[in-house]
């Protein structure tokens, strides 16, 4: 509400599930996951290879979805562009899958090789009520003609203030 430096905001949160697919044959595997804001792709400026990246509609009804990495889509679907739309199993729910990003993309330190909503906690309704915990990360895309300096020195301001929302 009090942003005055960035041109958009996003948050996510790296946990750890097990993906497996829908057949037998697929063995189970343990990734990195990223319960992110629907703003994420855009605030880091990237679009996926093949598919889309989910809306904030899909954010809000909770949506059983998944953007999967450039290396994952390769080492368990072989590169075929037919993994859009295909479900698989995060920690044993079914999520359809719904872009692949670029093989450059990262979060930097994370191992998540997937990103789904990040109202998909099954605790969400107790999560987004919850300030100052630390395990939220948030990125940021500055307005143009801010400088870091200033976004920072803003941030700081925000942080130590009394009545800061995060």
């Amino acid at each position: 509400k009090r942003n005055t430096v960035f041109e958009d905001l996003a948050v996510f949160d790296p946990v750890s599930s097990t993906i497996a697919g829908s057949t037998p044959e697929d063995e189970p595997e343990q990734i990195g996951v990223a319960r992110a804001s629907h703003t994420l792709f855009n605030v880091l400026g990237l679009q996926p290879v093949i598919g889309r990246t989910f809306t904030a509609e899909e954010e809000e009804r909770q949506v059983r979805c998944v953007v999967i990495s450039h290396a994952l889509w390769q080492r368990r679907f072989g590169g075929a562009p037919s993994v859009i739309g295909r479900a698989i199993l995060l920690n044993g729910v079914p999520s359809q899958i719904i872009g692949v990003m670029p093989q450059a993309f990262s979060l930097t330190g994370t191992d998540a090789q997937a990103w789904e909503p990040l109202t998909l906690f099954p605790d969400w309704q107790q999560r987004r009520l919850q300030r100052g915990t630390d395990s939220w990360r948030v990125v940021g895309r500055l307005k143009p003609g801010i400088r870091i300096e200033t976004a920072q020195a803003a941030a700081i301001r925000g942080h130590n203030g009394r009545h800061h929302d995060h």
